[in-house]
């Protein structure tokens, strides 16, 4: 299914709904891998109300939630929003409860 290309809205902020939406259902902690779609430029993530998520893009990434201090630069993203991909092939999130997370991706 094509992704949908991202425009300008009429309503100010708002973006609309795309053709390519998945869903991710953790059951408890865990780590998930998503293959980015050919063309996506963006992805939205949507975790569950109060479900924090960490995220990592690339190729072959591992997700991981911290179990301590991380300085190197390494650490995953927390609860992002939208996310330019930048070629990324694969989105690893991992969550330390349960709930659904949705990515809804964007030409």
């Amino acid at each position: 299914m094509p992704v949908t290309k991202l425009t300008a809205s009429r309503i100010m902020g708002s973006i609309p709904q795309t053709n390519t939406i998945n869903a991710m259902v953790f059951t408890g902690a865990g780590v998930k891998t998503q293959n980015v779609p050919s063309g996506a430029q963006l992805v939205l993530i949507q975790p569950a109300s109060g479900q924090d998520v960490f995220v990592s893009i690339g190729t072959s990434p591992t997700a991981a939630v911290p179990a301590g201090d991380i300085t190197n630069g390494s650490a995953s993203m927390q609860d992002p929003a939208m996310i330019a991909l930048m070629g990324a092939a694969e989105i690893s999130i991992a969550t330390a409860t349960a709930g659904v997370v949705t990515l809804s991706f964007y030409a």
